[in-house]
């Protein structure tokens, strides 16, 4: 009998060690799943701290909804003016040509509320003056600026023939027609006509854009395209544009109420300045100290700006 019990009681040992040992492993896996890196513990505190984030995301992303509305409700915005780097001023291929023309009507400045579209790029969009303004003879204003070496980077950018020839906007150019693209080009001067979305304005297109607005245009309107080359003092015509009606791209090339209208770059003579023909739609030359001519000015707006904010305001009329 002896024996007998003390078999049993070396079997029932043995068990319980065995068990201790299981309870110690499945207690280490516990605690590991628990407190680990990946542990259960360390998963919910992490998921705790996404959510704070979140809700703390979305009530700031509430708040700023709520004050844009509250602006807008007060009449009053807090969009920032659009930046612009003069130096990446390029006339890129035409965009949007069917519009050309179109009425621009919540384009609005104390000047003058009556804009139309004139040319467009993927990068800037030019809106001109419906009327003609003003009447002006450059030598009465072109008096503080002494060579081509004044006519600002915009104007230089947006005479990109003259600029590439390498003679005109120097020091040692001092042509009268070049001081007067100086001043029809510094946006200073015409700083009345811009809103906050425009990034400058010049008192008239230069040449090269009103070339290309209308080449683009051309077979819509019947004519033939003009071309240009560059001379001694300025651009020269290679073709001369037969007349156009004033009712062809709601008058952005002509206006019947004007003779002649500047354009803002020098014409292949001493004193000359391109204009515009306002009746006949196509660009030639007034003497700068002596032809008095409207400006029509013109404003630059980024467009992806202008596409989200005046695109599909647009009036054909």
């Amino acid at each position: 009998m002896k024996e007998k019990n003390q078999k049993t009681k070396g079997i029932t040992l043995i068990a319980l060690v065995i068990t201790i040992i299981v309870l110690l492993i499945l207690a280490g896996v516990s605690i590991a799943m628990l407190t680990g890196q990946n542990g259960i513990l360390t998963q919910a505190q992490n998921a705790k701290n996404r959510t704070e984030a979140a809700q703390a995301e979305e009530e700031n992303r509430l708040n700023e909804y709520n004050n844009i509305i509250n602006n807008y409700v007060s009449g009053e915005t807090t969009e920032e003016t659009p930046t612009f780097d003069e130096d990446t001023l390029t006339i890129g291929e035409a965009t949007n040509v069917d519009k050309y023309g179109w009425k621009v009507p919540n384009y609005t400045v104390e000047a003058t509320n009556a804009w139309r579209l004139f040319y467009q790029d993927s990068n800037y969009t030019y809106l001109i003056t419906d009327e003609c303004v003003g009447s002006y003879k450059p030598s009465d204003y072109y008096g503080e600026y002494t060579s081509g070496a004044d006519v600002s980077t915009i104007g230089q950018k947006l005479n990109p023939m003259l600029l590439k020839a390498g003679t005109f906007f120097t020091s040692d150019n001092k042509t009268k027609n070049i001081l007067a693209t100086a001043w029809l080009t510094d946006s200073n001067e015409w700083d009345e006509f811009k809103n906050s979305d425009a990034v400058f304005a010049i008192g008239s297109p230069t040449v090269e854009l009103y070339v290309k607005s209308f080449n683009a245009t051309a077979s819509t309107n019947g004519a033939n395209e003009i071309t240009l080359d560059v001379g001694t003092y300025g651009y020269t015509q290679d073709t001369v544009i037969g007349q156009l009606k004033t009712t062809y791209n709601n008058g952005i090339y002509n206006k019947s109420e004007s003779t002649d209208w500047w354009l803002a770059s020098s014409y292949d003579a001493f004193f000359l300045e391109c204009d515009v023909l306002g009746r006949y739609g196509f660009f030639g030359n007034g003497d700068v100290t002596y032809g008095s001519y409207a400006v029509r000015p013109l404003v630059c707006i980024p467009t992806s700006v202008f596409n989200s904010k005046y695109l599909s305001s647009l009036v054909n009329e």
